[in-house]
């Protein structure tokens, strides 16, 4: 996990911006540089996933832990799919993470009218209140 995110965080700015070896190659990769829906349930699964391991941590959950194991897998898949879903890699490898990541892109919308950043439909028919 911490390789995709080491690498999620090199191909976003400042770095990109980078006029130096590896930023110069990777900027002309990037396909999107704003946040992707399946970054951000991404996220949320990690999140969520180190709140539910303090437990085991703190010996209160004596249970077994094998589904974490299965739960942090599909954190790494995520996470690759989140750095392919921004970068420009070939053109059936770019097809094939898009149908991937389409399932996730509804929730960019839900964070934006969650968020209040106007992705909801207006009322006014573009007209000032």
């Amino acid at each position: 996990m911490a390789v995709f995110e080491v690498i999620g965080t090199l191909i976003r700015p400042p770095f990109i911006k980078l006029r130096v070896w590896p930023f110069r190659k990777i900027r002309r990769r990037i396909r999107k540089s704003a946040a992707t829906g399946v970054g951000k349930v991404k996220m949320v699964a990690q999140c969520a996933t180190l709140l539910l391991t303090v437990p085991y941590v703190l010996g209160w959950w004596t249970t077994s832990s094998d589904w974490l194991d299965y739960v942090v897998w599909g954190i790494v898949i995520l996470s690759a799919a989140s750095v392919a879903s921004r970068l420009r890699l070939h053109k059936d490898v770019d097809e094939s993470v898009d149908s991937f990541t389409g399932v996730f892109n509804h929730v960019n919308g839900i964070v934006g009218i969650i968020g209040g950043n106007g992705n909801a439909k207006s009322t006014t028919n573009g007209r000032k209140p």
